[in-house]
């Protein structure tokens, strides 16, 4: 019974992730002018703080992706590095995955 339980809580998991995928039929066009951890000051707190860059994120209502800027942020406790995000190939064209603190 614990066996199965588990299967179905990855399974669902698994499917609830795939859902919210968004997948696009070509990647839109990255931005002419993207800011670089050089053209923003890094903020001078005491804090942890780390260079998030540019990223896709999907609009529900347009329905599209819109570009978010790079930015520095402060980073969760535990958290020193962000991993960017990518553009992965998939049956129906390209999927974003986004970028995540690790």
């Amino acid at each position: 019974m614990r066996k199965l339980v588990l299967l179905f809580l990855f399974v669902f998991i698994g499917f609830t992730l795939k859902i919210t995928a968004q997948v696009v039929e070509e990647k839109p066009k990255e931005p002419t002018e993207k800011r670089t951890k050089n053209d923003i000051d890094k903020p001078t707190t005491n804090a942890t703080w780390v260079w998030v860059a540019g990223e896709w994120d999907w609009k529900k209502d347009s329905k599209e992706y819109k570009w978010v800027k790079g930015h520095w942020e402060k980073a969760p406790k535990n958290k020193k590095c962000w991993k960017s995000g990518y553009w992965k190939k998939v049956k129906k064209g390209w999927e974003w995955s986004p970028g995540y603190w690790k």
